[in-house]
């Protein structure tokens, strides 16, 4: 949890259930989120409020945490924004311009291939390796320059969230193949740029479809 958090989290235990009271050691996120729901919890005030009122030492301590949380401690734990690399894959046909589009597999939902840097290769290269990998565009080329960027929130295994910004780099899709490494974990489809941007949930990942 490191040395700031643990002062403050002993400061509210001793406030509310007496000096010396013992705290279980925790992570850094669950610390996050403890204080921070304490803190602005509508219950608090709403629950014991005579409670409150009556312990000016649980009432000093609170609106001190509040300010030490919001103007401190809560700006130096949150985490920057983690950089991946996504491939907006995409086919003319005519005067038509098609977009490829594919499911997450966690949620199924429609997303573009992205993924994290790989060592050896700039960020279009990682891109069209994320296109290869996850939407089988076996023959591509992606531009060296991104159109756009969008963020969102990664959901990991353990249910716990990270911030990622995605830089967007369109590869122009030559040959796709039917056999790719997660042809079994999700499905793909060919859509206008504006039926792709109606589908993406990310509000700047939908605004760089609509441009597109």
């Amino acid at each position: 949890m490191g040395e700031i958090g643990g002062v403050v989290y002993q400061s509210l235990a001793n406030a509310v259930c007496g000096t010396g009271a013992r705290v279980i050691p925790i992570s850094t996120s669950d610390f996050v989120v403890h204080v921070n729901s304490f803190l602005s919890a509508p219950w608090l005030f709403r629950s014991y409020p005579l409670f409150i009122e009556k312990n000016e030492a649980v009432k000093k301590v609170i609106e001190q945490l509040k300010v030490v949380w919001g103007e401190f401690i809560r700006p130096m734990m949150q985490r920057p924004r983690r950089l991946q690399v996504a491939a907006l894959c995409y086919r003319d046909v005519g005067s038509e311009r098609k977009v490829l589009i594919v499911t997450s597999r966690g949620t199924g939902r429609w997303i573009i291939p992205k993924g994290w840097p790989m060592n050896g290769k700039n960020s279009a290269q990682a891109a069209l390796q994320e296109a290869w990998e996850e939407a089988g565009v076996a023959k591509g080329e992606a531009q060296d320059q991104a159109v756009g960027q969008y963020r969102y929130d990664k959901v990991k295994a353990t249910g716990w969230t990270v911030p990622v910004e995605a830089l967007v780099f369109p590869v122009k899709v030559k040959e796709l193949s039917d056999s790719f490494p997660e042809a079994d974990q999700r499905k793909r489809k060919w859509v206008s740029a504006e039926e792709a941007a109606n589908l993406v949930r990310e509000p700047e990942l939908k605004a760089i479809l609509a441009n597109f």
